[in-house]
């Protein structure tokens, strides 16, 4: 059986190993920061319509029907962002217990 061969100081092994290493804990730190980032809380005015296209903005339109605590949107944005910002609204006025999504991007 061969004993294993001691790595010279001109081995670039240990220097690929170190950048890998701080490579796999950047990729896990910005996968932990990622995961652990809060929700964009949304308040509440009361009106529910104003605050859904408040969330929107000038980005898109939508339309809210709200029937026994289900608030229904529909319409078009311009993301995913603005999607999840609209649905967000919904769901922070007081009378919304559900919300169907039918808003398109």
């Amino acid at each position: 059986m061969r004993a294993p061969s001691a790595r010279h100081a001109s081995d670039p092994a240990p220097v690929a190993d170190a950048r890998l290493a701080a490579s796999i804990a950047a990729i896990a730190l910005a996968a932990a920061a990622t995961r652990a980032a809060p929700a964009t809380a949304s308040l509440s005015t009361g009106n529910l319509g104003l605050d859904v296209q408040s969330a929107v903005g000038s980005g898109g339109n939508v339309d809210v029907r709200l029937i026994d605590g289900i608030a229904t949107l529909s319409g078009d944005v311009h993301g995913a962002s603005a999607k999840l910002k609209v649905r967000q609204a919904a769901l922070a006025h007081p009378e919304v217990t559900q919300v169907v999504d039918l808003v398109t991007y």
